[in-house]
């Protein structure tokens, strides 16, 4: 456990520095792009990394993962940098975390290539024009770029030139940029062009209907006009037109029918009257339209001497509706006749029943009903248990509920707030690199000489990290743990093995920096020992391993056994 003291206070170190500078906090990182998702909102650095699986931004702008150090995988390895002969081909890897990644800390790597597609000394043509601006309005400043070509006629040889076939330098726009339009929101309905749906009405023709709309303008923002090129206009039209389905058919007023023959006289003295009658039937009323206008009967006078009892004249028109839609009250019409026709006498009877009738306008439609936000429910709990999370607050669209085509609630049926646990998510073990092995020991621990004798070795790893009641490291595939043993023959150094011969040449390795100060790689033969003699297993069945590096004695080479080359032409920005 020697490495947890270290990361301990690394973290800690990471932490305190971050204290009191509020930042931008996500709920994930991606470990292979290297970005920050899903943001929960602005908290402190130390409260945003009491999970270790969250990100912030820092002051620089860059995305931090709040876990423990980690290496992203190795890019795979470039192509030669040399297309004719010697060069080199280089990988990279990134260190995402509040600390150092631990083992072997490069980022880089270079090899040496080679490459036959040889080409003939080729010679740059003068440099083109600069190309445009990349932003070509506002007030970032962008970059434009200029080629030149590597004048070779083969396929392939374009990069035998040395240097550069491309540069680029900063560059600004010379105006601002075009605003496109955007659509303002839509106004409310127009009211129906008609109230009621218009006939003639048949079994095959269902009438005309009325029509409602809606305008909205482009005005959020506005298209600019003094821009070069101009804004783009809304796209879409400005009005939106809608049948009005819901309404009833229109009303069909009724036509009156021919007189009828003439009635016998009302009174068997005095003046009378002789009644004569016709019909609302040509066509009679539909729909909620209006009677006939006009009365339906009309008397004769007939003279015979009595007294003059009081008629009642025909019912006037229907009155228009108290209002055009249901709404709490009821809508009524009502229609008048007086007690004229003729008049009573002073010794005549009056007329009986009311000279008004009313109705309730049951054809009406329902008035509409626009919704309007309920109070705002009260904050939930925390969706987190450790580290930064949000609380959820709802609100309905139900004082009222919208009804009958009423307008929908606007704005939004939620809202949240950032909370902070102030208790720091579980981080889980991590396995440290295995030691070195131990010396190869016999039974008796006596270190095991240049001899077949068998003994058995150990290495040891550290669950490193674990903390806030996190998990311990995983049980590894190959079983394991944190202890390791094998059995051993211990060749080291030994020179009085028989040799096999020299081995061939290695593959050159990565180029780091010699002596003289300049990248060179490294190969090497060795002399291979002859291990026919030993064992593979021991008494248990189990496979024997060989600890340390022989030294067989084989015959003198008339060539080097180790070879040096520097790296040719490695990338610039890795020379350091």
């Amino acid at each position: 456990m020697r490495g947890l003291p270290t990361v301990v206070l690394l973290l800690v170190i990471a932490l305190g520095q971050a204290e009191g500078r509020r930042s931008r906090c996500f709920a994930r990182f991606n470990l292979v792009s290297g970005q920050c998702e899903e943001e929960l909102g602005t908290v402190d650095e130390d409260d945003c990394c009491q999970n270790p699986h969250y990100g912030f931004i820092d002051a620089a702008g860059e995305c931090q993962f709040c876990g423990s150090p980690v290496w992203t995988d190795w890019t795979p390895w470039s192509k030669c940098w040399n297309m004719c002969g010697s060069g080199v081909v280089q990988r990279t890897r990134k260190c995402h975390g509040l600390s150092e990644c631990s083992g072997v800390q490069a980022s880089h790597e270079m090899k040496p290539c080679e490459s036959d597609a040889c080409c003939p000394v080729a010679k740059w043509e003068v440099w083109g024009e600069w190309g445009p601006c990349s932003v070509s309005c506002g007030s970032v400043r962008g970059h434009r770029e200029r080629q030149r070509v590597c004048s070779h006629p083969t396929p392939g040889c374009e990069l035998t030139c040395e240097g550069l076939g491309s540069e680029t330098e900063a560059c600004a726009a010379s105006q601002p940029c075009p605003v496109h339009g955007g659509w303002d929101h839509w106004s409310r309905w127009t009211p129906c062009t008609d109230v009621c749906i218009r006939g003639p009405f048949s079994e095959d023709r269902l009438g005309v209907y009325p029509t409602r709309r809606r305008n909205r303008s482009c005005s959020s923002p506005a298209p600019s006009q003094v821009t070069t090129p101009v804004g783009n206009d809304c796209p879409g039209n400005d009005e939106d037109i809608q049948n009005c389905s819901e309404l009833p058919n229109c009303p069909v007023d009724g036509g009156w029918g021919a007189w009828g023959p003439a009635g016998a006289c009302s009174t068997s003295c005095g003046q009378g009257l002789k009644l004569v009658i016709r019909q609302c039937d040509n066509p009679p009323p539909q729909y909620g339209g209006q009677h006939c206008v006009g009365t339906s009967t009309k008397t004769e006078i007939c003279m015979k001497p009595c007294p003059v009892h009081g008629v009642w004249t025909g019912w006037a028109e229907w009155a228009d509706c108290t209002a055009s839609c249901h709404s709490n009250r009821d809508s009524t019409r009502s229609r008048l006749r007086s007690c004229s026709n003729p008049a009573p006498s002073s010794d005549g009877n009056k007329c009986l029943g009311e000279g008004t009738e009313r109705l309730k306008c049951d054809e009406l439609p329902n008035c509409p009903v626009d919704g309007a936000w309920g109070p705002w429910g009260a904050y939930g709990a925390c969706t987190v248990t450790c580290g930064v999370g949000q609380r959820i607050s709802l609100r309905a669209c139900e004082s009222p509920a919208p009804q009958h085509l009423g307008e929908q609630c606007l704005g939004d049926s939620s809202r949240a707030l950032t909370c902070t646990t102030n208790t720091h998510c579980p981080i889980d073990g991590v396995w440290s690199d295995w030691s070195d092995w131990s010396d190869c020991k016999d039974r008796g621990h006596s270190i095991v000489g240049c001899s077949m004798r068998q003994g058995s070795q150990s290495r040891i790893r550290n669950c490193l990290g674990r903390d806030f009641g996190g998990k311990g490291c995983p049980p590894p595939a190959g079983g394991g743990g944190m202890f390791q043993m094998r059995g051993c023959y211990e060749i080291h150094n030994c020179n009085s093995m028989p040799a096999l011969g020299w081995s061939e040449w290695s593959e050159w390795g990565v180029c780091i920096r010699s002596l003289d100060n300049k990248m060179k790689s490294r190969r090497d033969r060795v002399c291979e020992p002859d291990l026919s003699e030993y064992s593979l297993f021991n008494h248990r069945g189990l496979e024997m391993s060989f600890s340390g590096t022989p030294k067989p004695r084989c015959e003198k080479l008339p060539t080097a056994v180790r070879e040096l080359e520097e790296c040719v032409r490695p990338p610039v920005d890795h020379l350091e």
